[in-house]
C-alpha cells in the first residue's frame, strides 16, 4: 500500500539564488513569505509535510522570516476550509500579530491559533511543528471560541500535546493510504477534546492587565506614559504594575520593543523604500539610524536593511510552479474540499 501524499523542500535542490523565491512558491497557497537574509547569507531552510486524510502535519526548519495571511487575499478566499493552525516551536521565537493582540511564541509554549482571522508573523530562526485542522473537524467555532490558545509545556496538557504532535510528525513518513482515515480520526478527537477542555476553563473577561497592555499599545507614541499615571488610571499598585512588567524588563523596555514591533510592521507596508528607515527611527523616538539599526537588531535579530533587502527581492512576481507542490494542489482541490 502506497504511503500518504507528502511535500518536502530542500535546499539543495535549488541553485543558492533561486531557493528563497523557491521557499516562497511552496508555501503560497498558506501564506506570504518573506525570507530576512542578511547580504551573503545562504539560504538553509527546509520543511515536510504529510497528509493524512483532512489533516496536515509537518515541520520547518527556517531562519528570519515574516509569514503573513491576510483575511482579504485570495488565498484565504480559495482554501477548501477554514482551519487552525497548531504550533510547536522546538527552538526560536516568532511574534504573531492576530485578532488585534501580538502573541509571543517560543518553546514554553504549545499554540493553537485560528489561522482563518489573518495573521501576521515576525519569525527568528526557528525550528518549528505544525499542524492544520479543519474547523469543523474539532469543533471549534469563531463566533464563540477564542481566536487562540496558549497552552505552557510545563503543564500535564502542554507536555502531552506536544509530546503527541512530535510523535506524529516522526512516524506520519510511515503512514500507509488505507491508514490514514483512522489516524485522522483520533488526532482530531484528541485536539477536539483539548479545545472544548481549554474552552470550558477558559476567562471569559479581559485581565486588568490585557486593558493595561492595550491601552499601552494604543498610547505608544505618548510621552506621559508613566508607572504613576497607569497605577492612577487603572486602580492597581506599583508592585502589581512592576510585577506584571518584570519579564520585558520594566515599562520603558516594554515600550521600546512594542515601538520596534511597530517599526517593523511599517517597514513592510509598501510605499518607496529611500529614506524609510530614518523616517520610522525619528517616528520611534530615536536621535540616529544608528542607533535605531542597534536596537532594531538586538531585537529581532536582524538590522532593519535586511527587511528592506527581502522586501525589494519580494517584489518579484512568482511564477506558477506546476507540481511543486502538489500537496497543497490537492489540499485545494474540489475533491478534497467535498470530502472535509
Amino acid at each position: 500500500m502506497e504511503p500518504i501524499p507528502s511535500a518536502t523542500f530542500d535546499p539543495e535542490d535549488y541553485a543558492p539564488d533561486e531557493a528563497p523565491r523557491a521557499w516562497r512558491r511552496f508555501f503560497q497557497s498558506l501564506h506570504h513569505v518573506t525570507p530576512l537574509l542578511a547580504p551573503g547569507q545562504r539560504f538553509s531552510s527546509r520543511s515536510g509535510s504529510w497528509m493524512i486524510d483532512d489533516i496536515m502535519v509537518g515541520y520547518a526548519k527556517f531562519g528570519a522570516q515574516t509569514m503573513e495571511r491576510k483575511l482579504s487575499s485570495e488565498i484565504v478566499q480559495a482554501a477548501a476550509c477554514k482551519f487552525l493552525m497548531g504550533w510547536r516551536y522546538r527552538s526560536g521565537q516568532a511574534k504573531v500579530y492576530h485578532a488585534g493582540d501580538a502573541v509571543d511564541l517560543h518553546p514554553g509554549y504549545y499554540c493553537i491559533i485560528d489561522y482563518d482571522r489573518g495573521c501576521h508573523t515576525i519569525a527568528a530562526e526557528s525550528d518549528v511543528l505544525a499542524i492544520l485542522l479543519p474547523h469543523q473537524a474539532v469543533g471549534y467555532a469563531p463566533e464563540k471560541h477564542p481566536p487562540r490558545f496558549m497552552i505552557p509545556v510545563d503543564t500535564a496538557q502542554g507536555a502531552l500535546l506536544s509530546d503527541f504532535h512530535e510523535s506524529l510528525v516522526k512516524n506520519a513518513p510511515m503512514i500507509k493510504i488505507n491508514e490514514a482515515a483512522a489516524i485522522s480520526k483520533g488526532v482530531k478527537a484528541v485536539y477536539a477534546s483539548v479545545i472544548e477542555n481549554l474552552a470550558e476553563h477558559a476567562t471569559p473577561t479581559v485581565s486588568k492587565w490585557d486593558e493595561i497592555r492595550r491601552f499601552i499599545d494604543e498610547q505608544i507614541f505618548e510621552q506621559d506614559l508613566t508607572v504613576a499615571m497607569l497605577t492612577e488610571k487603572f486602580g492597581v499598585s506599583r508592585a502589581t504594575l512592576y510585577r506584571q512588567l518584570a519579564m520585558s524588563g520594566g515599562l520603558q523596555s516594554y515600550i521600546a520593543g512594542r515601538r520596534l514591533d511597530y517599526a517593523f510592521r511599517h517597514l513592510t507596508i509598501g510605499g518607496p523604500l529611500r529614506g524609510r528607515i530614518s523616517e520610522i527611527a525619528a517616528r520611534c523616538g530615536y536621535t540616529s539610524t544608528n542607533q535605531f539599526s542597534r536596537a532594531f537588531s538586538r531585537h529581532f535579530g536582524f538590522a532593519p536593511s535586511a527587511v528592506l533587502g527581502a522586501l525589494s527581492k519580494d517584489s518579484d512576481a512568482l511564477p506558477g510552479a506546476p507540481g511543486e507542490n502538489t500537496l497543497w494542489d490537492m489540499w485545494h482541490s474540489a475533491d478534497f474540499k467535498a470530502r472535509r
